[in-house]
C-alpha cells in the first residue's frame, strides 16, 4: 500500500500542476481574444443579450421579434469569424492538448485512490495511508457523491479485522 500511496501523492502533484499550467495557458487565452461571442441589442435598446452559439443567437433574434435575415446572417458571421480565431489561437497555444493532460493526470490519481481503498491495509500504515488520502480529499472536494462512505466503510473493516487479529494473539 505504501508503494501506491507513493505513486499516488507523485500523480497528485502532477494533477495540480497541469491543472496551473492550463489555467496559465487559459487565462492568456481569454485575454487575447475572449471568448468567442456575438453582443445582440433588445429590441427596446434597454439591455443587451451575449449570445455564444448560433442556437442562442436565434432564439435571442426570436425573443426579440426581430427576425431581419440580414442581421441574422452578419451575427452568424461574426460568431462564426470569432470562433474561426478562437480555434486557432486553441492550437497554437496547445490549449486542448493541456486540458487533456490535465484530464488524464485527475483520471490517473482517481484511479490509484479507488486501488487504495480496494486494497486491504494489513497495518497501522496501511490505515494512516486510507486515513490521510481521506484527509486530502476532502480538503481538495471530492467528483465522488457517496464521497467518503466508502473509503471510511473500506477503512474501518480493515481496522475491525487487526483489531480481531490482535485480540486473537493476546488470548
Amino acid at each position: 500500500m505504501e508503494g501506491l500511496w507513493e505513486e499516488w501523492q507523485l500523480l497528485h502533484e502532477r494533477a495540480k500542476a497541469l491543472c496551473s499550467w492550463w489555467q496559465q495557458i487559459e487565462t492568456q487565452f481569454v485575454r487575447a481574444i475572449g471568448f468567442p461571442r456575438v453582443v445582440i441589442p433588445s429590441s427596446d435598446r434597454s439591455n443587451c443579450i451575449c449570445a455564444q452559439s448560433h442556437a442562442e443567437i436565434d432564439k435571442a433574434l426570436a425573443a426579440n421579434g426581430n427576425v431581419d435575415e440580414r442581421k441574422r446572417a452578419a451575427l452568424h458571421a461574426e460568431l462564426a469569424a470569432h470562433r474561426t480565431q478562437w480555434d486557432a489561437e486553441a492550437a497554437r497555444l496547445g490549449f486542448d492538448e493541456a486540458k487533456q493532460k490535465e484530464d488524464e493526470a485527475w483520471r490517473r490519481e482517481a484511479q490509484t485512490s479507488e486501488a487504495i481503498f480496494r486494497a486491504r491495509a494489513t497495518s497501522l500504515m496501511g490505515i494512516e495511508i486510507k486515513i490521510a488520502l481521506m484527509v486530502q480529499l476532502c480538503s481538495a472536494g471530492s467528483d465522488d457523491p457517496d464521497f467518503p462512505l466508502p473509503q471510511l466503510r473500506s477503512t474501518l473493516a480493515d481496522v475491525k479485522r487487526l483489531r480481531r487479529a490482535a485480540d486473537a494473539v493476546q488470548v
